[in-house]
């Protein structure tokens, strides 16, 4: 007779790559004695194992202690030392895993037979095979943003089902488990998401993490704690046909958020502000933007507090201008701040990028340029980032992502095995420590790697 036994099943055998991934694991002990659970570390005693069809053994094999042991730094390993702990004679005990944290990175799409196992008194105790299926997110939109005051990261995507539906997917992570996090189901549409944009913190707040979106000519807003959604979906009153939400929007102290939202014509851009707090929407604000056609326009809150800085690119260019948050402008007309030379390949709110692969890479960091070293092929997409202390180039070579500091003699590869030109590729620092690539494969999803130290 078994010594115990574990039934495995999944709360939603089909998920999107990177999206939570729940095994439930119930466990019975058949024996007359007790059974351990827990030599002291609050961590499961389960180990999965995931095969894929064709393998001639395991794909990845998982656990919250080898996840532990793969860390440098993690929730867990904070947690206090427990007691041992059994599950006792005839008992029975239910365990929930989200699979999809236990990895170095999501598990690639693809249709998994997965069993449980876990130490017993007598040998190993494994489970009867379940089937798993993980597809790429088919991605039509993304945005991220990192608040400074909580060091985190939010980050939406709009999720095109084979039906036909879109679902926002939503994941909120540190610069610590960024690799570890996993996206959340949102909200779903029936019909196309026009623009999405997620949210920062003006100050330090306990709040949940705002997204916003349009449904056709209507802004819709709902707020997240982390996986669970905090309020229903609210909508805007006013119908705004042709404008797009810009990212990110702004929380505040008193549990409201600033959206802006912008229109273009053939002569200028017309901006919109409206704040929402609970499900209450109202108009806070309008003006120009001084623009006809911005391209990738952006906005941050400047450090006073009091300042919407929007920023984006044009002619070669990378331009800025600064509004209060009632929209009044601050700079009576737009400048640049980095100049592309009419040959732009990437850009960020204070620095471009030109040049190409075979005429040489240079650098435009606010007022000045530095010349980046030569680049061993052709270039599929390029990042930028700049701030006071630091700067990065990151660039997608063949199958390699290469980055580069300006002033460095050479390129450091950063991730390797992309089989296409990757899309938005980003760099952003959570920390202002640790740098992160991030981009869409159309193989898998948003991944992430995280990039070499100075």
């Amino acid at each position: 007779m078994a010594e115990a036994t574990i039934e495995l099943s999944f709360a939603k055998p089909r998920c999107v790559y990177g999206e939570s991934c729940v095994a439930v694991a119930n466990i019975e002990n058949l024996s007359d004695a007790p059974l351990l659970m827990s030599d002291g570390a609050p961590l499961s005693p389960l180990r999965y194992t995931l095969r894929a069809e064709g393998d001639p053994g395991p794909r990845y094999v998982l656990s919250e202690r080898e996840m532990e042991e793969s860390r440098a730094r993690g929730i867990l390993k904070d947690s206090p030392p427990e007691k041992a702990n059994y599950l006792q004679p005839r008992a029975k005990r239910r365990i929930n895993s989200d699979l999809t944290r236990l990895g170095q990175e999501p598990f690639l799409p693809g249709k998994y037979s997965v069993t449980a196992s876990m130490p017993g008194n007598s040998g190993n105790i494994v489970s009867a095979a379940a089937m798993l299926e993980t597809v790429p997110a088919s991605i039509e939109l993304l945005a991220r943003s990192v608040s400074g005051p909580r060091e985190k990261a939010s980050t939406v995507f709009v999720h095109r089902e084979a039906s036909g539906a879109r679902v926002i997917f939503h994941q909120l992570s540190s610069s610590g488990s960024l690799l570890h996090s996993v996206y959340h189901r949102a909200a779903q549409s029936a019909t196309a998401v026009g623009s999405v944009a997620t949210s920062i913190d003006a100050v330090d707040i306990q709040a949940g993490r705002r997204v916003a979106w349009f449904e056709g000519p209507q802004l819709r807003s709902l707020e997240i704690w982390d996986r669970a959604i905090t309020n229903e979906v609210s909508a805007c009153p006013e119908e705004l046909p042709g404008y797009a939400v810009v990212n990110p929007g702004i929380q505040f102290g008193d549990g409201s958020a600033l959206y802006v939202v912008s229109r273009q014509d053939s002569n200028d851009t017309g901006l919109l502000l409206y704040r929402i707090k609970g499900a209450q929407w109202t108009k806070a604000g309008e003006g120009v933007l001084g623009a006809a056609r911005p391209e990738g326009l952006g906005l941050a809150l400047e450090p006073n507090g009091r300042n919407l800085r929007f920023s984006w690119s044009a002619g070669g260019r990378v331009w800025t201008r600064r509004f209060t948050l009632e929209s009044k402008p601050v700079d009576a007309s737009p400048h640049s701040v980095a100049d592309g030379n009419g040959s732009l390949k990437a850009w960020s709110a204070d620095a471009a990028l030109s040049g190409s692969a075979e005429s040489g890479l240079t650098a435009h960091l606010g007022s000045h340029a530095v010349k980046l070293p030569p680049v061993p092929a052709g270039i599929a997409a390029a990042a930028i980032a700049h701030t006071p202390k630091d700067s990065l180039v990151v660039v997608q070579c063949g199958q390699s992502l290469l980055v580069c500091r300006p002033g460095q003699s050479e390129w450091a590869e950063a991730a390797a095995g992309l089989r296409a030109p990757v899309s938005d590729l980003d760099l952003f620092s959570i920390d202002g420590r640790r740098y992160f690539a991030q981009w869409v494969s159309r193989e898998s999803g948003v991944r992430f790697a995280l990039l070499p130290k100075a």
